[in-house]
């Protein structure tokens, strides 16, 4: 197990160490468990937030229950466009 040392304001301490106890109750090892908590919440989901800024990462998944190949798709993203711009036209006619 790893040992870290940091250094944070007193007005976070406080809140951590009130926060802490009332979690983990007051017991040896409360701050341990919280500061690990919390390091692992703020780096898994640092992790998540890289993911996202990668857009092919952001799409990985998303489509796998379409049955179509690509050029399916663009043809029928092209006649619902179609279909969008012509139903425009007559209600504007």
């Amino acid at each position: 197990m790893g040992e870290m040392k940091i250094s944070i304001t007193d007005g976070v301490e406080e809140i951590f160490r009130k926060i802490a106890m009332k979690r983990f109750g007051y017991r040896k090892g409360a701050f341990s468990m919280a500061a690990e908590e919390a390091i692992n919440n703020w780096t898994f989901s640092s992790i998540e937030e890289e993911k996202l800024d990668d857009p092919v990462n952001a799409i990985a998944g998303l489509m796998k229950h379409v049955k179509k190949n690509s050029v399916e798709l663009q043809h029928e993203t092209g006649n619902i466009l179609g279909e969008k711009y012509v139903n425009r036209r007559k209600h504007f006619s």
